[in-house]
């Protein structure tokens, strides 16, 4: 992650858990698992899927969305969903 944006997600956490609500848009889907409470999906400017990370980021919904297979494996750090592609590029 560069520096700014973690300052960025660092602010926001700071912010949340003063009772505020923060909304951001990131296209980074391990950084969105990690760092936000509620995960939105889009989908051709509509939402297909919202809830927690471990609700929402599912292979068979990356797969959906994105055209990708992949396996989830949980975040080393926080457990949180990884998605890790099927295929090579």
């Amino acid at each position: 992650m560069m520096r700014s944006s973690g300052t960025s997600v660092r602010l926001m956490r700071s912010l949340a858990r003063e009772g505020r609500s923060c909304i951001t848009v990131l296209h980074d889907i391990p950084q969105a698992a990690r760092y936000a409470d509620e995960n939105v999906v889009m989908n051709a400017g509509r939402v297909v899927a919202h809830g927690t990370p471990q609700q929402v980021l599912t292979g068979e919904l990356i797969e959906r969305v994105y055209g990708l297979p992949v396996e989830i494996h949980p975040d080393p750090l926080t457990g949180t969903p990884v998605p890790v592609p099927l295929e090579t590029v």
